[in-house]
């Protein structure tokens, strides 16, 4: 299915509707076909980012459950705005991460190619847990101040990673620049993390 009609009204007895795994040509045109359905209240569909979950509640108010979770968190009453979001997409930290990762990689030569491959593999395991962590936040629709701390988490983790890794394999006074260079990138992500926090208070 990549298209579903414009006027879904006379689905007036439809509470729930499962189109996931279904490929969508339009997106923004199928929520609005979707929002025309009168009792529509639990709806399960694939989602590539966190603006398309915010379409749906937009689109369709009523909605109490969005792929499984509910959508009315009545606690939750302040978030943080899209624009707060994309300064801190785990995508504008992809250079940082590799500047550091060319780093270590250089100095983990003199130990070895078994050691570069480890180091390799490792990094690559992180880095694609956390953005399946990330892409889950995505698909269930979780408030943006929950998206932000899971950002900033990944980006924590990754950064104590490559510290990790000085500590423990480079032992010669390059090391202390390399502790530096992340740690500084640590102050900014912890920096984010307290910042956006304080802004829900």
């Amino acid at each position: 299915m990549t298209k579903i009609n414009e006027n879904l009204e006379g689905l007036s007895k439809l509470q729930g509707i499962d189109i996931t795994n279904n490929p969508i040509s339009l997106f923004e045109q199928t929520v609005l076909s979707l929002s025309t359905i009168p009792n529509l209240i639990d709806l399960r569909i694939s989602l590539s980012k966190h603006e398309e979950a915010l379409l749906i509640l937009k689109s369709i108010p009523n909605l109490h459950y969005l792929n499984g979770k509910s959508t009315k968190e009545e606690h939750v009453t302040i978030d943080i705005d899209e624009q707060e979001i994309d300064a801190i997409s785990l995508n504008n930290e992809i250079e940082n991460f590799n500047i550091i990762f060319n780093k270590i990689s250089e100095k983990l030569k003199q130990y070895g190619i078994e050691e570069i491959n480890s180091f390799t593999s490792d990094f690559q395991g992180l880095l694609n847990n956390e953005i399946e962590k990330i892409n889950n936040c995505i698909d269930s629709s979780v408030p943006n101040y929950i998206y932000a701390a899971n950002i900033l988490l990944s980006k924590y983790l990754i950064y104590n990673f490559f510290n990790q890794k000085i500590i423990s394999t480079i032992n010669d006074k390059t090391s202390v620049n390399l502790l530096e260079d992340t740690n500084m990138l640590m102050l900014d992500v912890n920096k984010n993390l307290i910042g956006n926090f304080f802004k829900l208070l």
